[in-house]
């Protein structure tokens, strides 16, 4: 499914989603699959924000629909950060 608005796929997170609640279903110990699937989520998720930066320094020149400075983005990871020690 892809919307036609910002052309982004759906259809792979529902695909996630759906499989990881079908075997949530029939594990036996569900912390543990809790404890992988928040794991894997993560690490998507530092590879998209990965991939952001390399994009921004390759090719600065394409349209960014929200354009954010970095210092924002650096200072709220030093208030994460500090807060969760």
């Amino acid at each position: 499914m892809l919307s036609g608005r910002d052309i982004s796929d759906n259809t792979g997170l529902v695909c996630y989603q759906g499989v990881i609640s079908v075997i949530m279903l029939v594990s036996k110990d569900i912390y543990v699959l809790i404890n992988y699937t928040s794991f894997v989520e993560s690490v998507f998720m530092a590879l998209s924000v990965i991939g952001l930066f390399v994009l921004r320094y390759t090719r600065p020149d394409i349209y960014r629909p929200i354009k954010v400075q970095l210092t924002h983005v650096l200072i709220a990871y030093w208030c994460l950060c500090n807060t969760l020690c």
